[in-house]
């Protein structure tokens, strides 16, 4: 990969996750979230696939890579209190589907609201964790998946289901391609 150009890109959110290098369960993800954007998905990538936008596709890489390393500290100092919320909605969820078995619609529907109160609390904590970083996110898609793509990683080696050496292998990468095109210093004596 190159330094990208100053291109004028803006796909669609899903698309665009699709032909930026991120992991499966990212990409589903924000499929799941972007419902019926699986032709903007499919256009994006034919699009930017094409070596005349080999740039373009270059510059939302680097853009999502800042965001990342931009939100990373945020996201691992969140992690482990919105993992426990996530837990605990994921848990009362398990509670209420063993109510309803058990023919207890007033638990179940109880528990339900517990999950639910749980799984708002989890969003509300990233939300107050991305405030600093919020206006740039809006601002620009892929800095904004960046963004969203450090909130994944850690939440998921909080929760067991990855390994922190994968996201510390990502954060290494990241930084690296950053560093990379980022612009030289020029010292001017005279």
């Amino acid at each position: 990969m190159g330094c990208p150009a100053d291109p004028d890109v803006s796909p669609g959110v899903a698309g665009l996750t699709q032909v930026l290098p991120f992991d499966p369960s990212f990409k589903s993800a924000v499929v799941r979230a972007h419902g019926g954007s699986a032709g903007a998905a499919a256009s994006v990538a034919a699009t930017l696939g094409k070596p005349e936008h080999a740039a373009e596709l270059d510059e939302l890489k680097i853009r999502s890579e800042k965001g990342f390393l931009d939100a990373l500290p945020l996201a691992r100092a969140a992690a482990h209190e919105i993992a426990a919320r996530v837990t605990e909605g994921r848990a009362a969820l398990d509670e209420a589907k063993a109510a309803r078995a058990r023919g207890d619609t007033a638990g179940a529907s109880k528990l339900e609201d517990r999950a639910t109160t749980a799984f708002e609390r989890a969003a509300e904590l990233q939300k107050n964790a991305m405030t600093s970083i919020t206006s740039s996110a809006h601002a620009d898609a892929a800095y904004g998946l960046g963004v969203q793509y450090a909130f994944h990683k850690a939440l998921r080696v909080e929760l067991g289901k990855e390994n922190a050496g994968e996201l510390t292998a990502t954060e290494k990468k990241s930084r690296e391609d950053v560093d990379r095109c980022a612009p030289q210093q020029i010292t001017v004596r005279g």
